[in-house]
């Protein structure tokens, strides 16, 4: 079991900065690409004793990374969309906010990406909060909220 832990330990040293840097170029931010590969690096360890091919570790805590970081921008998605489905109902306002969510994720293989995620993100912050029994009033033109 020692020489699996030295094992791990050198593999460590030499993919989590590599594996930090594929998690900023996913994400743009240093904070993310860290809990990215931390938490890359923590499901290899898991897997250490299961791993068959050590060479191939690199790549099985890559694939890590990216389904994880795939699974947090379709968690954000999901969660924007229901903030703005949600907004619009509540408020009465048509489709155009959460177009770009709902057809992300309704749609059968179309692939979301940071920049629709983003969009969907914007649209639930530009929407008022829900705080309560209040009601938006519509501007006189009938174009949305005031």
């Amino acid at each position: 079991m020692r020489g699996d832990n030295r094992e791990f330990a050198d593999f460590f040293g030499d993919e989590y900065w590599p594996l930090r840097r594929l998690g900023f170029l996913l994400t743009g931010s240093w904070h993310e690409a860290d809990e990215l590969a931390q938490e890359a690096t923590a499901r290899t360890f898991a897997a250490w004793p299961r791993l068959r091919r050590r060479d191939q570790a690199a790549a099985y805590a890559r694939r890590i990374l990216v389904n994880r970081h795939r699974s947090l921008l379709r968690r954000a998605l999901v969660e924007a969309r229901h903030a703005v489905t949600h907004r619009e109902e509540r408020y009465g306002w048509g489709r155009g906010a959460a177009t770009a969510c709902s057809m992300a994720a309704t749609r059968p293989g179309m692939v979301c990406s940071r920049a629709s995620a983003a969009t969907c993100m914007r649209a639930a912050r530009a929407a008022p909060a829900v705080t309560g029994p209040m009601t938006a009033t519509r501007t006189p033109s009938g174009g949305g909220p005031p």
